[in-house]
């Protein structure tokens, strides 16, 4: 029925009675329609479908239907009229009872492949023939129209789905044309860089070979170092170690001399004695100092008394007496007392501190002196000592390099002569080699060696070679600026080519997401809108949004209630509590 409501024409008319008019052109179009039709058995249903409404007619209107149903059966006997066929015809012929042109090319199909005889058991397990449609339970208009509804829903679901798949095709049609462009760009880029390596390769095989050269003179030529600054570090280290000799000496001659000055026993003797004879001097002087200050206090105590004892008298007129003569004796002898350190002090300060400090002076410039010198000899000798370890570690860089050109000869010769990068030489060259000097790179090498090697490297890429010029270093420069040009001018083009691959890459990828990121945003719609648990959207948005909007005030209403239930809630509580305290507090 699907098919049916889908084709937008039918096989049979819907309107018999403007096509036919009498049962034999009506026969004639069905079988033109489908050239298995029985007329006979068209007739006896058309026959038994009369008797059947005309017996129904009778039995609404409360007749007695024996004689006209034998009468029936007697004119039904006779034939039907060409009206009768053709109302039978249109009544019970239409686009509903009959199949359409695809219909009937699905039974043709069904029928080829041998799938009739399955699909006749199956309905015979269900309680139905293909032949026998009498039997088929009718249907009522609700469950007609239910079905119908259905099919209509599962048609629309249908095409939806036709179209997704229609849309899916058509994008994995795009995306494997992209792909394929993408192989082929990918062919071809992968073709030119195999080209650009192959040229990478000769290249590199000819630096190689020029780098291999420039070592072996690299390797002569710090070989003929070594031996040349061997002698010049000797001469140098044997120079050094005289300068060195002669400092030594005159060092050593200063610290003998300094030695002989501070371990001197004569001088410091000499000095004791005269410092002892000094001070025995001035204890002598001390003590005869002394003795004339007492023997000349005696003489003027004895002249005072002598001359109070001729006069009789004081100077203020009165007698001496003994206890005058007594009290000055007993002030001259403190006076005794006092005389002796007074007296040394000033004859120490006079004689003996003056010497002692010269003599101190003199000792500490001897001794300055000789810390001079020791400063100076410690200075020299850590001079010395780091000079050493100056040219000890100059030494041993030397010896360094020496032993690392040594390995580095040893390692490089065998691996150079082994992958045969170096020429075969003449041993005069080869001896010639040995006293190189300042080699520059890149090697240049002679134009008609170079020139059969260079037309079969740069001839397939199209590279002109200069002429021969009879002078080698023009004839060089020549052949290094083409080829510093067509190098310059090829990663120019290299780079050109990466950068539009690299740019035709990213966009067809970009393409490519966008267009998956599409297919799955189609996919995932369609698969939730045929899914029960997907999100429901409105067509349209301005209702939408007037659903959000009640939906919001709906939230409010609950909230408002919310707050409601708990203020009705909490004033109910409080009532309880003020009843609890009525009932209960009188009591307590």
């Amino acid at each position: 029925m699907a098919s049916q409501q889908q084709s937008p024409t039918t096989s049979f008319p819907a309107i018999v009675d403007d096509v036919v008019s009498d049962p034999e052109s009506l026969i004639r179009l069905l079988r033109a329609y489908d050239p298995a039709f029985d007329g006979a058995q068209a007739v006896r249903a058309a026959y038994e479908d009369a008797l059947v409404r005309h017996h129904n007619d009778m039995m609404d209107h409360d007749l007695d239907d024996t004689d006209d149903h034998d009468h029936s059966q007697a004119t039904f006997s006779r034939g039907l009229t060409g009206n009768a066929l053709v109302d039978w015809v249109t009544t019970h012929i239409s686009s509903d009872t009959l199949l359409s042109v695809d219909e009937m090319d699905q039974y043709a199909a069904l029928e080829r492949a041998g799938l009739l005889p399955h699909l006749e058991a199956t309905l015979a397990q269900s309680g139905l023939k293909l032949s026998d449609p009498s039997k088929i339970p009718p249907l009522g208009d609700h469950q007609i129209r239910a079905a119908t509804q259905e099919l209509m829903r599962s048609t629309s679901l249908i095409t939806r789905q036709t179209e997704a798949l229609r849309e899916q095709q058509d994008h994995l049609d795009r995306l494997v044309a992209e792909h394929k462009r993408d192989t082929q760009a990918r062919a071809a880029l992968e073709v030119q860089q195999l080209k650009g390596l192959e040229e990478r390769q000769r290249d590199l095989v000819q630096s190689v070979v020029e780098l291999a050269l420039f070592l072996s003179d690299k390797v002569d030529e710090l070989e003929a170092q070594n031996e040349d600054r061997k002698a010049d570090v000797e001469t140098l280290i044997d120079g050094m170690f005289h300068s060195d000799d002669h400092v030594l000496s005159s060092l050593q001659k200063l610290g003998d001399q300094l030695s002989r000055s501070c371990s001197g026993e004569d001088v410091s003797k000499a000095e004791e004695d005269m410092v002892k004879s000094l001070r025995d001097i001035c204890a002598r002087m001390i003590k005869f100092h002394v003795e004339g200050i007492r023997t000349r206090l005696d003489r003027i105590y004895l002249e005072t008394l002598h001359a109070a004892v001729e006069s009789g008298a004081g100077h203020d007129g009165s007698t001496v007496t003994v206890e005058d003569v007594a009290a000055v004796q007993r002030e001259l002898e403190e006076l005794y007392t006092e005389i002796l350190p007074v007296g040394q002090m000033s004859i120490e300060h006079q004689f003996l501190r003056p010497a002692l400090d010269d003599l101190a002076a003199k000792n500490g410039r001897r001794l300055e002196q000789s810390t001079q010198a020791a400063h100076y000899i410690d200075e020299c000798l850590d001079y010395l000592l780091d000079r050493i370890t100056t040219i000890r570690a100059c030494l041993q860089e030397y010896l360094s390099h020496q032993q690392a050109v040594a390995e580095f000869a040893k390692l490089a010769r065998p691996e150079l002569n082994t992958n045969g990068l170096l020429p075969k030489e003449s041993p005069d060259s080869t001896s010639a080699s040995h006293h190189r000097r300042h080699s520059s790179f890149p090697r240049q090498l002679p134009a008609d060696s170079l020139s059969p090697e260079l037309k079969s490297i740069l001839q397939p890429l199209g590279i002109s070679i200069p002429p021969a010029d009879p002078s080698l270093q023009s004839h060089l420069s020549a052949l290094q600026s083409a080829l510093d040009s067509t190098l310059t001018d090829r990663q120019q083009k290299r780079d050109e080519l990466l950068s539009n691959a690299q740019s035709s890459f990213e966009d067809a990828v970009t393409k490519h997401i966008g267009d998956a990121k599409a297919a799955l945003a189609m996919l995932r719609d369609s698969v939730l809108a045929d899914s029960p648990w997907g999100a429901v959207r409105l067509v349209d948005e301005e209702l939408e949004g007037s659903v959000e909007v009640i939906r919001q005030e709906l939230e409010k209403i609950e909230e408002w209630k919310a707050d409601i239930d708990g203020a009705v809630k909490a004033s109910n509580t409080d009532e309880r509590r003020e009843q609890f305290l009525e009932r209960w507090g009188e009591r307590l």
